[in-house]
C-alpha cells in the first residue's frame, strides 16, 4: 500500500463561485448614478437622474468583457473543485488574475464617479448636480475580492491510501 495526499478544493471553489455571482450582479447594476438640478414645474418638483450601466449604448463591449471574465472564473472554480491529486496552483493563479481584473474594474468605476463628482465643481457645491458610484461598481470590487479570497484559500489535505497492484 502506498500513501499519497489528496486535496479537497470544494470550499475555495464555492467561494470563487460566490465571487462570480457578485461580479455578474455588479455588471448588471448601475456603475454610476448622477443627479441633475432640481426643477419645479407648476406644483411638481423633478430632479433628472441618470445611471450608467453595461446595458447603455457604448458600454456593450465592457459588459461582454466582464461576462467573459466571470465565465472564465466560473470554469476555473469548477476545474479547481475537480482537482484532487494536485494543489491547483495554475487554477489558483488564473483565479487571482480574474479577481484582480474584476476588483480593478470596480475600483476604476468608483474612482471615475468620484472624479466626475469633483469635475462638477461649483454645481456640486451649490447642490445643482451630483455624481456617485452605483451599486454595481461596489459589487464588482467586492466580487473581485471574494474571488481573490477563494483563490488564496488553502484546500483541505487528507492522507489517502492507494492500493498497489500485484
Amino acid at each position: 500500500m502506498s500513501q499519497r495526499y489528496e486535496f479537497n478544493h470544494q470550499i475555495p471553489g464555492l467561494t470563487i463561485m460566490l465571487g462570480v455571482l457578485a461580479v455578474v450582479g455588479g455588471a448588471i447594476l448601475p456603475w454610476l448614478e448622477a443627479k441633475g438640478p432640481k426643477a419645479t414645474i407648476y406644483i411638481v418638483e423633478a430632479q433628472p437622474q441618470q445611471s450608467i450601466s453595461g446595458f447603455d449604448k457604448g458600454a456593450e463591449g465592457l459588459l461582454v468583457t466582464i461576462f467573459v471574465v466571470a465565465a472564465f472564473a466560473l470554469l476555473i472554480a469548477v476545474a479547481l473543485m475537480a482537482t484532487h491529486r494536485r494543489r491547483g496552483f495554475v487554477w489558483r493563479l488564473c483565479a487571482v488574475l480574474c479577481g484582480l481584473s474584476a476588483c480593478a474594474l470596480g475600483a476604476v468605476f468608483i474612482a471615475a464617479a468620484h472624479q466626475t463628482g469633483s469635475d462638477l465643481g461649483v454645481f456640486a457645491s451649490a447642490g445643482l448636480a451630483s455624481a456617485r458610484p452605483g451599486t454595481g461598481a461596489y459589487l464588482l470590487a467586492f466580487g473581485g475580492l471574494v474571488i481573490l479570497i477563494g483563490a488564496i484559500m488553502p484546500g483541505r489535505r487528507a492522507l489517502a491510501v492507494a492500493p498497489v497492484a500485484a
